[in-house]
């Protein structure tokens, strides 16, 4: 029953869509202005004119081709000798962004949805309060993974990362890691949402808290799962407990949140 709520809103809904596409589209090219690092062979071209020849050819130990042009396998080396600084950018430098889309998400999913009456309606319906709650929370996120996959297939496409076959784990672990900490990342957002009436009002909200739990992230890096992205820990083989805490932190904020807006959503009038 569940399911099938969520489905109809979805359903229902299937206008925010190209709003998710939009999400998605912001999400990657935001982080795509953000790494200026070389991905293809035009580009690259274009960082060793600017850098000079010389200097990018002594810094990759390959000799100088003549009237300064480079090849391809020299790309190809650049790649592969940054690769690990390269995909630590990947999940660095797009954690903000995921917090403007998850909150923009709230407002879209669980904002719109109270505001415009919708969860009134279900209500007189014969849905229970705690089977319409869930299903907001279980679209929010659900909407937010499949954002969150979308996007970061498009980062990690555009830069060739190839990873070897004794390092599928790490690879699935640091993804996973990932999801986990952008999912608890935005569950502030939930909240806000929750709690607050009005888009603009939820939106400003999570904003400033956000972006003063930013400030904090050095004097509270155990509360925070952004913290653990600034660890230097993103070659293969490397220990990776200190991205388990953050799993652990993440999957604790989630349960919070989650908690905290039922709690909220119990004690706020639907008419």
């Amino acid at each position: 029953m569940l399911l099938r709520l969520t489905r109809f809103r979805l359903k229902t809904e299937w206008t925010r869509i190209f709003w998710f596409l939009f999400c998605i589209l912001i999400w990657a090219g935001v982080f795509m202005m953000q790494v200026r690092i070389p991905a293809d062979y035009n580009s690259y071209q274009s960082y060793v004119g600017m850098a000079g020849g010389t200097a990018v050819n002594t810094a990759l130990g390959v000799s100088e081709t003549e009237n300064g042009a480079v090849s391809r396998q020299e790309l190809e080396r650049y790649l592969a000798k940054y690769r690990d600084f390269i995909y630590r950018q990947i999940l660095m430098n797009n954690s903000v962004t995921g917090f403007l889309v998850g909150n923009a998400l709230g407002v879209m999913l669980i904002c719109t949805p109270l505001n415009r009456r919708k969860a009134a309606q279900l209500l007189s319906a014969g849905y229970s309060r705690l089977r319409i709650f869930l299903s907001l929370i279980l679209a929010y996120y659900l909407v937010m993974g499949a954002i969150w996959l979308g996007a970061s297939r498009i980062m990690c496409l555009k830069y060739p990362l190839i990873f070897a076959a004794e390092e599928r784990e790490y690879y699935r672990a640091t993804q996973l890691s990932w999801l986990v900490l952008t999912l608890g990342r935005v569950s502030l957002c939930v909240f806000c949402a929750f709690l607050l009436r009005g888009p603009l009002k939820t939106y400003l909200a999570a904003m400033f808290i956000e972006l003063t739990l930013l400030l904090k992230t050095d004097r509270l890096p155990y509360f925070l799962p952004s913290a653990y992205l600034r660890e230097a820990l993103w070659q293969p083989g490397a220990d990776l407990n200190v991205l388990l805490r953050g799993c652990w932190v993440s999957l604790g904020c989630i349960l919070a949140a989650v908690l905290a807006s039922w709690l909220a959503f119990r004690k706020r009038g639907l008419e």
